[in-house]
């Protein structure tokens, strides 16, 4: 179960991560046309002015998008390989407990007593 839970938040991440560098290039892409447009409105006489709120914007959400991604992306890996030693652990101590109570029943059919404890089968 809580690996199933560490799993959940991890796919959170992981598509933060995957979708922030998309969102800066849709904003890329929506400055670009501002820019484009600017220059069909003035009919091809355009001043760098004219351009540089279009190309400014562009970069910016560029920027923004590559700051929350690039972040994510190391967080998701390191998170998920701490999930992964997480899991090895719980199935260490499970594989533990099963032997453990395999010998404990082993044990018990040896002594032809269902309720002995450890300190009983000792002392037989």
């Amino acid at each position: 179960q809580q690996v199933a839970r560490y799993d959940r938040r991890l796919n959170w991440l992981g598509i933060l991560t995957h979708a922030t560098p998309l969102l800066g290039l849709l904003g890329t892409v929506a400055g670009l046309v501002g820019a484009f447009h600017q220059i069909e409105l003035k009919g091809g006489q355009v001043q760098p002015g004219d351009l540089a709120s279009g190309i400014w914007s562009a970069l910016l959400t560029t920027v923004c998008g590559l700051t929350i991604a690039l972040p994510c992306l190391a967080a998701y890996h390191l998170l998920q390989s701490v999930a992964g030693r997480a899991a090895l652990q719980m199935q260490w101590v499970a594989s533990q407990l099963d032997e453990w109570l395999s010998g404990a029943n082993v044990s018990r059919e040896e002594t032809g007593d269902p309720e002995a404890t450890s300190s009983q089968r000792s002392a037989v």
